[in-house]
């Protein structure tokens, strides 16, 4: 058995050596055992058990439960057998357990149920450590249990009884039903005041305990829990304070001290020194810190117990609005900017140092909450008079008015209209520069200036985008308001390329005059991510608008168009780069504004709703889903007021590109080629809409095994963009790469000359870098297929290299995008001669199997890619493999297509006796490509482009 002296000793080892890292740990082992024998066994078991501990997500907790599995059968003879035991059915006085909840540093926790009759309840009945002696606590128990009964506070879990019973000390308490403070701050406390609040709550019932002369000693989230009606309840009050200035009081803390959470605890606690109320309020602000910013103010994550104890006893707070969410705390408020200043110096004062220097109370610290919550001067403010005065103004804005108006009525009403006629000079001054503008724009469509011909509307837009450029220099409003009517006016024709870079414009030239934080900053940045999702940019949204989410929600308000407008294109920007978590919770948040709309209006965005939906269950893998959900939107189809119909056009290409993807071939193409005059008739040639249309034209022809007419549909798209003025470098070189690339996969290139207009495009992708966003990846994942299609394996390999280093693929949350540079990776290291690298990577991607969408044309080619690799090998399998493939063939595509004729080659390439029979079939494969000579040389990466 282990007496006290030891565990100290042990205690003591213990943080030496978890302060080490772990390659130096076992020198350090053998050194100590060497020198104190006595110690090894256990020394060797309990690191032992704290390096597993420490390799689970709450490292803390873990550690405790490990040390209470450790010392209960070491201190005490028999403790193991009770700790491991079934205690269900235990009577302990007039309660019965009947399930175990939750174990920590004081033992274990129970619900139990009201056995003697008297009614019927349930309640949580807290089982003390077996090492720490019930015959002590007695005596105790029933003299404290008057005091502690007093602590009624709805905010406080009530002690119902305490005893001990079969050797057994134990705690009745209330049974509380809820979330952990953290959680439910993050799912429903996403404001300042609303945390603050909750916090304020907490510390009522902290100073209600305090007047009853008990300290809590152990605040921390955990140690909350708020009820579904948003009533905190803290939890395990008056344990501390019922061991007070007992013996046992000093056995407890030195056996669980190391249970408790650091980072919460006050200095003096960890120094060991007398602990006071004080204490209880640099916890509390603690919690009010991680409440505000998400994060905890002393340490880092992954710091060990002793780095964090120095950093709490000899370290300033991390900067409040600076500092690093913590994973799995409540992440930091919405609007927690609102902090800086006034609550700032509120944490500060309750997390010094010096309990002296704290507030001296708990009731001074609520004071001061309540002072901030009413835009009152906090008393941990140094009191300046400009700042009192603003603050008074912010509370008793109508009597400072009345009072103003009474007291100095002609002084106002002279500076309101010299203020107003200064205004209205202004506005007039940039009212008439903008007419004259548009005068003179209007007077230049005058067909003599044009060559004999009238000119469109997009030739004029051209015209004022680089009027705008040049002119107005000496006037930033007068430019800002042309630039706001163009970015609208090119979006209203979907010509996102030409808005694009004037909503750039936009938003810098309002962030110069009106500042971040203003309402048309807001909506110009939420104007400029329309271009963007449109243009295949959704990084680039993620990056301006998930910061801009809770100026939304302050400046616009919780149910603002505005709001809506931001969290729908953040969900769509995140699925598109296959981030469906966060899809869904932005969806999820939009949701909230819709469901209680009313009027016609609401029909329009359930609509809209029902297309997000369907984007971010595509994100998930969920097709068939997507595709059902979308269907949902044809009762719409058949509206014809003006504002529906871009959505329905919308909804109609999406539902067609969807099935695309699932493999449903059946009427894609009528119903395709019949919507794109009808979206040129509505929008004008060039829009975003009509080319993302043509794109999944293009990939119906060639999912499908058109490869030629899949040629000829991008040159033909290529010849619409030119023609309708598409110059934006987005459109422009997708169009060229998805053309090269099929230039290269039916041989209508010559290597040399796919290898240099390859290189021109990466070269030009370098310098257009920050308008491509996203579709860099799609443009460099083109030219590596047509690549690998030809051979050219340096040329893959580069763009393939480039590939890896994109964030989703770097960092692996763009699962699909993954997957397909995977692909390509196996094909290049076919090429290079590496064929075990190639069957590695195939036969992962083929264990992954065609996921929730069915079986499609990517899946069943990745099957024939894995067949022909183990052919080449000649492994065992390739048989098997080859069954495989002609299992995942997706039912809608039409016979001959090219990877038929690969799943021909590859059955008759195993047939050593038929050579004339393989050599037809590779003929088949080149002559369904459309190649020109079927004496195409190479074919080592990817079987002439036929498994691209």
């Amino acid at each position: 058995m282990i007496d006290r002296t030891q565990w100290e000793q042990l205690s003591a080892l213990l943080d030496e050596a978890l302060d080490l890292a772990p390659g130096e740990r076992a020198t350090w082992l053998e050194r100590v055992c060497a020198q104190q024998p006595a110690l090894a066994t256990a020394l060797r078991r309990m690191l032992a058990q704290a390096e597993r501990a420490e390799a689970q997500p709450d490292a803390a907790q873990a550690l405790v439960t490990a040390f209470d599995q450790w010392l209960g059968p070491a201190l005490v003879p028999g403790a193991d057998e009770r700790a491991t035991s079934d205690l269900r059915g235990l009577p302990l006085g007039a309660w019965v357990l009947a399930e175990k909840i939750g174990e920590g540093g004081m033992g274990q926790v129970w619900r139990a149920n009201r056995a003697d009759g008297l009614f019927q309840g349930e309640a949580a009945i807290k089982l003390l450590r077996a090492d720490l002696p019930a015959e002590r606590f007695s005596a105790r128990f029933a003299r404290e249990r008057a005091v502690l009964a007093r602590l009624n506070h709805p905010a406080i879990a009530r002690l119902l009884d305490a005893g001990v019973a079969q050797g057994q000390a134990y705690l009745v308490l209330e049974l509380v039903r809820g979330r952990p403070l953290s959680e439910h701050a993050r799912l429903h406390a996403p404001l300042l005041d609303q945390r603050v609040a909750l916090l304020r709550s907490v510390a009522q019932a902290v100073e209600a305990a305090h007047a009853q002369l008990v300290i809590h000693r152990d605040l921390k989230p955990s140690n909350v829990l708020v009820t579904a009606e948003g009533q905190p309840k803290l939890l395990d009050f008056g344990v501390a304070g019922l061991l007070d200035d007992d013996a046992a009081a000093d056995d407890l803390t030195r056996l669980t001290g190391r249970g408790l959470t650091v980072g919460y605890a006050a200095p003096e606690q960890l120094a060991g020194q007398p602990v006071g109320t004080a204490a209880d309020v640099f916890s509390l602000g603690v919690m009010l810190y991680e409440l505000v910013s998400g994060a905890l103010p002393f340490g880092a994550a992954g710091d060990s117990r002793a780095s964090l104890e120095r950093a709490v006893m000899d370290t300033e707070p991390h900067r409040l609005l600076s500092a690093t969410p913590t994973p799995g705390g409540p992440g930091p408020a919405e609007d927690a900017g609102r902090a800086r200043g006034d609550l700032e110096a509120v944490i500060a004062k309750a997390l010094h140092k010096d309990p002296a220097q704290r507030y001296r109370n708990v009731s001074a610290f609520i004071e001061d909450l309540d002072h901030w919550s009413a835009r009152r001067p906090v008393r941990a403010q140094r009191r300046d008079w400009r700042h009192d005065s603003l603050l008074w103004l912010r509370r008793h804005a109508l009597l400072a008015g009345s009072t103003a108006i009474v007291t100095c009525s002609l002084a106002i009403g002279l500076g309101t209209s010299l203020w107003q006629w200064q205004r209205a000079k202004e506005a007039a001054r940039q009212s008439d520069e903008v007419t004259a503008y548009l005068q003179e724009l209007l007077a230049s469509a005058s067909p003599d200036r044009h060559g004999g011909e009238w000119p469109t509307v997009l030739q004029l837009l051209r015209k004022a985008r680089e009027d705008v450029l040049q002119r107005f220099g000496d006037s930033p409003e007068t430019r800002l308001r042309v630039l706001q009517v163009l970015v609208a006016t090119n979006q209203q024709l979907n010509r996102h390329d030409i808005a694009q870079p004037l909503a750039r414009e936009l938003v810098a030239l309002s962030v110069q005059i009106h500042g971040e934080e203003s309402a048309p900053t807001l909506k110009a940045r939420l104007d400029q991510s329309r271009s963007w999702i449109l243009q295949g940019q959704p990084d680039l949204i993620v990056e301006s608008i998930a910061p801009a989410i809770p100026r939304l929600r302050r400046v616009f308000g919780a149910d603002s168009d505005e709001l809506l407008n931001g969290l729908m294109l953040l969900d769509a920007a995140y699925a598109r780069l296959g981030r469906a978590d966060e899809a869904a919770q932005a969806l999820a948040q939009a949701w909230q504004i819709i469901e209680p709309m009313q009027g016609p209006e609401a029909e329009r965005m359930r609509a809209s709703y029902l297309n997000h939906l369907s984007i971010v269950q595509s994100a998930q893998g969920h097709l068939r889903e997507a595709i059902n959900t979308l269907k949902r939107t044809e009762v719409y189809w058949g509206r014809t007021e003006p504002n529906w119909q871009r959505e329905v056009l919308t909804y109609q290409r999406n539902l067609l590109a969807l099935q695309i993807r699932a493999g449903d071939y059946g009427d894609i193409e009528p119903r395709l080629r019949s919507l794109l005059p009808r979206i040129d008739a509505l929008m004008k040639p060039g829009s975003g809409l009509n080319l993302s249309l043509r794109h999944e034209l293009g990939r119906f022809l060639l999912e499908t095994g058109r490869w030629p007419e899949a040629l000829r549909q991008r040159d033909e798209d290529l010849a619409y963009a030119r023609a309708a003025g598409v110059v934006h470098p987005v459109a422009q070189m997708a169009l060229q790469a998805q053309r090269l690339q099929l230039q290269g996969l039916t041989h209508a290139v010559a290597p040399a000359a796919y290898d240099a207009q390859a290189r021109a495009l990466m070269q030009q992708l370098q310098t257009e870098q920050e308008w491509l966003g996203q579709q860099r990846v799609e443009i460099r994942l083109a030219l590596a297929r047509g690549a690998l299609a030809l051979d050219l394996g340096e040329l893959a390999g580069s763009l393939v290299d480039a590939l890896r280093q994109e964030p989703g693929v770097r960092d692996g949350w763009d699962r699909p995008v993954r997957a397909r540079v995977d692909r390509l990776s196996a094909q290049l290291a076919r090429w290079r001669g590496d064929l075990p690298a190639a069957r590695q990577l195939l036969a992962r991607l083929v264990a992954a199997g065609p996921g929730m969408a069915g079986p499609t044309v990517e899946a069943w080619s990745t099957a024939l890619d894995h067949a022909w690799v183990l052919q080449q090998l000649g492994a065992a399998g390739a048989a098997e493999a080859l069954a495989e493939a002609q299992r995942r063939r997706p039912p809608s595509v039409p016979p001959g297509h090219p990877l038929d004729q690969v799943q021909r080659y590859l059955e008759r390439a195993s047939d050593t006796r038929d050579p004339a029979g393989a050599r037809a079939a590779l003929a088949a494969i080149l002559a369904s490509q459309g190649a020109a000579t079927t004496e195409v040389t190479g074919g080592r990466a990817s079987l002439f482009g036929a498994l691209i």
